[in-house]
């Protein structure tokens, strides 16, 4: 479960930055409007969930709610490839607040708790309410200048570059700063996008130099 909390929070799409940056709350208005026509609510996705951090390597299902005001719930229900680890958990996120409720063990955790909760499991600290938080195209995840581009958007944040590439009109692939730069400070969030007739089909995130993925696959 802490892979999941962690984790859950793009190929380098070329930038094509064009004159008339915004920057503060136009920028935040202008990705949020971006989002909401490039990445669609409500969405509605069940099918398939791999989870590989480090040595943590869970698989199976999973039904990932999207609502429009940026809220999501993801349920999960799995385990480790040899079947010795068992995960049921519910995540969710509100606003800018995180909640885990582990089934399995008859737990729940919020905000601060859950945040306490990954940096123990992974030994990692990082923003990873608001990796989620981008890696789901919610809202403004840390925004403060935008450029439009002939391909999506290109931008700054307070802690790096971003770039969102945009193919037939859906989001397609992003790029984030890292969420947990201390160790690796060269390494990125990658997210993928794919779409099949206006439906979302998957989503996968990456962390390549750490080499954490999760990837929820639909039916």
């Amino acid at each position: 479960m802490l892979a999941i909390a962690a984790t859950l929070a793009t190929a380098c799409g070329p930038r094509h930055i064009t004159s008339g940056s915004l920057h503060g709350e136009a920028a935040c208005a202008r990705a949020d409007s971006f989002l909401a026509s490039a990445f669609p609510r409500p969405i509605h996705m069940t099918g398939h969930a791999t989870f590989d951090v480090d040595s943590y390597r869970v698989r199976g299902r999973f039904t990932l709610e999207l609502e429009p005001s940026g809220d999501a719930v993801l349920e999960f229900s799995g385990a480790t490839l040899l079947g010795g680890h068992r995960e049921d958990a519910v995540v969710s996120l509100s606003g800018d607040t995180l909640r885990v409720l582990d089934r399995e063990r008859g737990r729940y955790y919020e905000g601060e708790e859950v945040t306490r909760l990954v940096a123990s499991g992974t030994g990692k600290e990082g923003e990873w309410t608001l990796a989620l938080r981008r890696v789901l195209a919610s809202g403004c995840p840390g925004v403060e200048t935008v450029g439009n581009g002939e391909s999506g958007l290109s931008g700054t944040g307070p802690d790096g570059p971003f770039t969102l590439k945009v193919e037939d009109g859906r989001l397609a692939q992003a790029t984030w700063p890292n969420p947990a730069p201390e160790e690796t400070f060269r390494d990125r969030l990658e997210v993928r996008y794919e779409w099949k007739e206006g439906r979302l089909e998957l989503l996968e995130a990456l962390l390549p130099t750490r080499g954490w993925r999760v990837r929820l696959e639909a039916d």
